[in-house]
């Protein structure tokens, strides 16, 4: 609900009542369906189907004291539908089957063989929520949310095939990496010294693992704590404030 005006003529405190089905999309207040409150607070519920845009009117009246008759008075609540979405992103399924705008691999610090190995094509993606040695990057192309939209929630879910105890955090990434074909030692996409191998020294990360200022942000987008016992399971992770500002980055800035 956009906004909710009073009009009509003005009167001295009382018990606010709506009748039932007094609701309509213009004045003649033509019946249709309505949650209605009760005395005090009200919340006004307009069902479906509702159009986005559109003022619906409520007929409210007052009695006098005692709840015994009804007074003349008519006040009119205007409320505007501002319209919702929810829009999610995975390959082949969302927002239709021909999505394919997800990226993914993992980055590994040790044992040293595979600092310069690539696991693009890999699955499972590994993490390591004690030591920094092992961190998974994600990237979505979420160019179907219009420029402007409004973000009011994101969240972020994962299948599980085993889960730890560790506690797991999410950061905003600065360098443009390259999912990347897996290979060892890989000779495209992002490893644990390079966001891109392929571009020789011009590649690599500010400081190996993707920890410096340039590579990652220092603001936590969302948690995430395990219990040791998921297993091939789905898990949500809900972004904070900083993540939804930062997915609200992504929709006003989509290059």
């Amino acid at each position: 609900i956009e906004s909710a005006v009073l009009t009509g003529t003005a009167a001295s405190d009382r018990d606010w009542y709506c009748k039932d089905n007094d609701q309509s999309d213009d004045n003649s207040f033509t019946p249709a369906q309505l949650d209605h409150g009760n005395q005090g607070e009200w919340d006004f519920v307009i069902k479906s189907p509702s159009v986005a845009g559109t003022t619906y009117y409520y007929r409210l009246y007052y009695y006098d004291s005692g709840w015994t008759a009804l007074d003349t008075y008519t006040y009119t609540a205007r409320l505007t539908v501002t319209a919702t979405e929810q829009k999610s992103f995975r390959d082949g399924v969302y927002p239709d089957s021909t999505y394919s705008g997800t990226r993914d691999t993992y980055i590994v610090g040790s044992p040293t063989p595979k600092t310069n190995a690539n696991f693009g094509t890999s699955t499972p993606l590994l993490v390591d929520g004690q030591e920094p040695d092992c961190s998974a990057l994600l990237k979505w192309d979420i160019s179907a949310i219009p420029v402007g939209t409004t973000v009011t929630a994101a969240t972020i879910t994962i299948y599980v095939e085993n889960e730890s105890n560790d506690s797991y955090e999410l950061y905003e990434m600065k360098q443009n990496w390259v999912e990347g074909t897996t290979a060892n030692p890989a000779t495209t996409g992002a490893t644990w010294n390079h966001f891109d191998v392929s571009l020789g020294d011009s590649g690599l990360w500010q400081s190996a693992g993707a920890q410096g200022a340039n590579d990652k942000g220092s603001d936590i987008l969302g948690t995430y704590s395990g219990h040791g016992g998921a297993v091939n399971t789905f898990i949500e992770i809900t972004l904070n404030a900083n993540g939804i500002a930062e997915v609200q980055d992504w929709v006003n800035n989509p290059s």
